[in-house]
């Protein structure tokens, strides 16, 4: 696409050790990371892998660090 890897839902699912389902529901309810959807609404989404990282940086708990 644009050079840039992009992942499923289920290889984003199982890169932070959920489900697809969950994963889902997060992407309904606007809490998982920035995706495309290539073929328009109603067909499968792929995940950035740089927004994904981002997503997790932006989940990142550091002990002691308000």
């Amino acid at each position: 696409m644009d050079g840039v890897r992009h992942l499923t839902t289920e290889e984003f699912a199982a890169r932070v050790r959920r489900s697809p389902r969950t994963v889902e529901d997060w992407r309904t309810d606007r809490r998982g990371p920035a995706y495309v959807q290539p073929g328009g609404p109603g067909t499968p989404v792929l995940y950035r892998e740089p927004d994904v990282e981002a997503w997790e940086e932006s989940r990142l708990v550091r002990p002691g660090v308000p």
